[in-house]
């Protein structure tokens, strides 16, 4: 009786915290807290099957919003590592996940001229001593393929 108390205690003080950490901006508009949980799918299955759990059942209260960023064919293969391969895996989630939302893959091309942007390497190729001129075009191609391969 003592644990479904303090559970219950728990969840009442959390949700008047979240009550009053979320209370109507000047819009007269509520936004809920919002926790992103990252790489759910890269941890071992005991453990993300039990964060999943402790999610739902110790925080499942209102103004409070969970974001779960994971590959969900992962996070599959460790359900089925803990209850079988014949788990039905997308019930199983449905249990935790109100909405679901995949993200389209990147186009390759432009994929790859943003991250030679984002780590300076345009920049660098353009400083670089005459007849090198081609080195940044070959590593961009090279960066294409690999990409395309893996």
């Amino acid at each position: 009786m003592k644990p479904k108390k303090t559970l219950a205690g728990f969840r009442d003080q959390l949700a008047k915290f979240a009550n009053e950490a979320t209370l109507p901006d000047e819009d007269k508009e509520q936004r809920p807290i919002v926790i992103i949980i990252d790489e759910l799918d890269r941890c071992r299955p005991p453990y993300a099957l039990q964060l999943l759990e402790k999610i739902k059942h110790l925080f499942n209260v209102p103004n409070i919003t969970f974001v779960l960023a994971v590959d969900k064919e992962q996070l599959a293969y460790s359900i089925q590592s803990m209850y079988g391969h014949g788990m039905n895996t997308n019930g199983y989630l449905r249990r935790f996940i109100d909405l679901d939302f995949n993200l389209p893959a990147p186009e390759i091309n432009a994929f790859c001229h943003a991250q030679f942007q984002r780590f300076g390497l345009e920049d660098f190729f353009k400083k670089r001593v005459q007849g090198f001129q081609y080195d940044r075009r070959n590593l961009s191609e090279s960066f294409v393929s690999f990409f395309k391969s893996f």
